[in-house]
């Protein structure tokens, strides 16, 4: 599960650092076998039989006019919850706007809640194949996994975070 663009992946040095996140598959039917080598040699085997999905890269230079959303949420021991959120909106000029923000709350009342909001990124993009590259204002360049979930183009995902359209 690669965050930054494959493109950008060592694939040699990963082999030899995170050898046990690679792995072999096949499909059987509908059924995706994945096989990974523990640490110990062994092999383990899973059957992927739902929760799964063929993916669809971008294409060169490729252009979205769409909004998109992210949330996730942590629950500790306590009362105390964390949640993150993200908006990403793309327009047919390439350009980009990224908010996001993290707020935490607990019933802990010795834990004062706090959030945090960076309202100010935006740049240009580009889509290649499973790859987004996000240029921003500030000068700041990032690579990343990029893919669509389907053809409909409703849910992408941008290194590892999945994002759903907001508009229909």
């Amino acid at each position: 599960y690669p965050k930054i663009s494959p493109y950008e992946l060592d694939i040699t040095t990963s082999r030899k650092k995170e050898s046990a996140k690679w792995g072999t598959w096949k499909l059987d039917g509908k059924t995706l076998i994945v096989q990974f080598t523990k640490k110990d040699g062994t092999k383990k085997t899973e059957r992927w039989k739902r929760n799964w999905s063929w993916t669809k890269s971008a294409a060169t230079n490729e252009k979205i006019e769409k909004s998109f959303s992210s949330i996730s949420s942590v629950g500790f021991s306590g009362g105390t919850t964390t949640v993150a959120t993200g908006n990403i909106r793309f327009n047919k000029n390439g350009q980009f706007t990224l908010l996001k923000a993290v707020g935490v709350t607990s019933n802990d009342y010795k834990v004062h809640p706090s959030a945090y909001s960076d309202k100010n990124a935006a740049g240009t993009y580009i889509l290649d194949g499973y790859s987004v590259e996000l240029r921003f204002n500030n000068g700041e360049i990032i690579k990343k996994l990029f893919y669509f979930y389907s053809d409909s183009r409703r849910a992408i995902n941008i290194g590892g975070t999945v994002y759903t359209a907001n508009d229909k």
